[in-house]
């Protein structure tokens, strides 16, 4: 009965460890890029917050009419803005064009419904911009 629970005990370390290990590997190289979800990134708020005091317009989304670019334009409302702040994205990342390749892989990620509802102002998850961080 000692060597069961000898072997019981010393399985359940094992797997502890594996995961301790996988868990640290994961915070370390973070390779699905949660650290800012978790944490915040306070970097990028502070610096938005100063450039928002001497600007108070809405990003916009520009397009041109070459063949690889969309031509359908939006702005970023105040409430998709303060979202990416929220997730750690800094809002002057975004891009300023949208190719129609990146469309379409938004539509693949999310679905038209989705993407147009966005497009009125709807405001993305935090999913659904992991979903798209490819796309961009």
């Amino acid at each position: 009965m000692k060597y069961v629970l000898t072997q019981f005990f010393v399985t359940l370390g094992i797997i502890f460890l594996v995961l301790l290990c996988i868990g640290l590997y994961l915070f370390i190289v973070d390779p699905y890029d949660l650290r800012p979800l978790i944490f915040g990134n306070n970097h990028a708020v502070s610096t938005f917050s100063t450039t928002k005091e001497s600007s108070t317009e809405t990003t916009a989304i520009e397009t041109s009419t070459s063949s690889d670019v969309a031509t359908d334009s939006f702005t970023l409302s105040e409430a998709q803005t303060q979202a990416l702040i929220e997730l750690g994205i800094d809002p002057a990342s975004v891009p300023t064009t949208i190719t129609i390749k990146q469309q379409a892989c938004f539509v693949g990620a999310l679905g038209d419904a989705r993407v147009a509802e966005i497009q009125a102002g709807a405001v993305p998850g935090a999913l659904e911009l992991l979903k798209v961080k490819p796309c961009l």
